[in-house]
């Protein structure tokens, strides 16, 4: 690492772009990599039951990276202009698996556009706004005094403790509150 110290600062941000351009292009060869992997079935000559599981147990990858991954090369399977995408910077691996259960021959190409430069709540959004789904329902579930960080009920609540686009005009928002913010969201309620 200390190569870098003696760089200049235009000198060093010129070395991370280029890098950055050529992590996009291994990407893109990766996912290609991947998908002819799993078309030849090569995953479970290797003895594990799917792709992902190859990713997790000998390609070391989180289950993010995994199945991102893994998502992504089935879209660009199917759609090879997605590569072209990832490789330019207009799209991100995000978006792509975001987008990849609607995308269409027909939808394709407006989709990538629509979504380039995007992030993963933008391109949520954007899903959203084209397939609206209904509100959910309120809940309020009780969280037991001392209850531990890294219970399982605790993980369940990581997963509802977000926001969420449901259409192009609806939001679900989840999160944790005390009982007071309970009461008061009870009387805002009462209000409208």
């Amino acid at each position: 690492m200390p190569e870098f110290t003696s760089l200049s600062d235009d000198a060093l941000e010129a070395a991370i772009k280029r890098l950055a351009v050529e992590e996009r292009a291994r990407q893109a060869t990766q996912l290609v990599q991947l998908a002819e992997f799993d078309t030849r079935g090569l995953a479970q000559l290797a003895g594990y039951p799917t792709l992902y599981a190859y990713c997790l147990r000998e390609l070391g990858w989180s289950e993010g990276a995994a199945y991102e991954r893994v998502r992504a090369a089935e879209a660009a399977l199917r759609f090879p202009v997605i590569l072209e995408r990832l490789k330019e910077g207009r799209l991100t691996m995000t978006a792509v698996v975001i987008l990849a259960p609607i995308l269409s021959d027909e939808s394709c190409a407006d989709l990538l556009d629509e979504a380039a430069g995007l992030g993963r709540k933008e391109v949520e959004a954007l899903l959203a706004g084209l397939m609206p789904r209904p509100d959910r329902e309120d809940r309020v579930i009780p969280v037991a005094e001392g209850a531990r960080a890294d219970s399982p009920a605790a993980m369940e609540r990581r997963l509802r403790d977000k926001i969420e686009a449901l259409s192009a005009e609806r939001v679900h928002f989840g999160f944790t509150g005390s009982v007071e913010l309970r009461r008061a969201l009870e009387r805002s309620r009462a209000l409208l």
